[in-house]
């Protein structure tokens, strides 16, 4: 009799420790999720501030370009609108391309920092 509540008593801590166990990875797996998402949301934050920055880099040079387009063919209407054209080839180019070119690299960043 008394090995047979041993036994029991065996199990019974073997069940507890399995809980334990179980609630320890759930755990873990939690505080992994929060900081490979704050990691994501960091790296997301950072890029789409260079890109804002980028951005108004660019507009600026736009401008410039336009500018200089429109005193060489004495009309600034004929710069603006050569830099236009020249946004709408490369609009166009990036659409036809967007999964080489967009798609399957942000894909490839955004999974590499959740499993990192």
């Amino acid at each position: 009799m008394k090995q047979e509540e041993e036994i029991l008593q065996s199990a019974g801590e073997v069940v507890e420790f399995a809980r334990q166990y179980t609630n320890d990875q759930l755990k873990l797996l939690k505080l992994e999720l929060a900081e490979n998402t704050s990691k994501l949301i960091a790296s997301l934050a950072t890029s789409l501030a260079i890109i804002f920055i980028g951005m108004i880099v660019v507009f600026f040079l736009t401008v410039s370009l336009a500018l200089i387009i429109g005193t060489w063919l004495d009309s600034n209407a004929a710069g603006f609108a050569l830099v236009a054209a020249v946004y709408l080839i490369m609009g166009i180019l990036l659409n036809i391309f967007k999964k080489s070119l967009l798609t399957e690299p942000i894909l490839t960043v955004v999974i590499r920092q959740l499993f990192d």
